[in-house]
């Protein structure tokens, strides 16, 4: 056992180490802000999604896969049948039309399921 007085040193030491690392003059780091002669960038709402969706009438069952920019949207023009993944947080979502009437302005009534939805019911859109 360390008797209190070498306690009390050891604790003064690094208390100085610590206070010599702290105020020891350091190089001062020069910034550059390079000029940036492009369009400003903006979002629009999108984020990378993986798309899986079955190729229709095919045996054995084939998948079309593909990585775009989705905006978010409640409307879907046509039946959805497909299986996406957020790329830019994970998210695992599950979209499937089960009725569909196109009109002027389409019914769709899908069934989507989300990894992450607290309750694991599934929910219409």
């Amino acid at each position: 056992m360390m008797r209190s007085g070498a306690k009390w040193a050891l604790a003064i030491l690094l208390l100085c180490v610590a206070a010599g690392l702290r105020w020891w003059p350091s190089p001062r780091v020069k910034v550059e802000v390079l000029p940036f002669s492009g369009p400003l960038p903006s979002w629009d709402g999108s984020q990378p999604w993986l798309i899986v969706s079955p190729v229709a009438r095919t045996k054995p069952l084939k998948f079309k896969t593909e990585i775009r920019s989705v905006k978010p949207t409640v409307r879907h023009d046509s039946p959805v049948n497909e299986f996406v993944v957020n790329l830019r947080n994970g998210n695992f979502k599950v979209l499937q039309t089960d009725l569909f009437v196109p009109d002027v302005m389409p019914l769709a009534l899908t069934r989507t399921y989300f990894s992450w939805t607290p309750k694991r019911v599934p929910r219409y859109r």
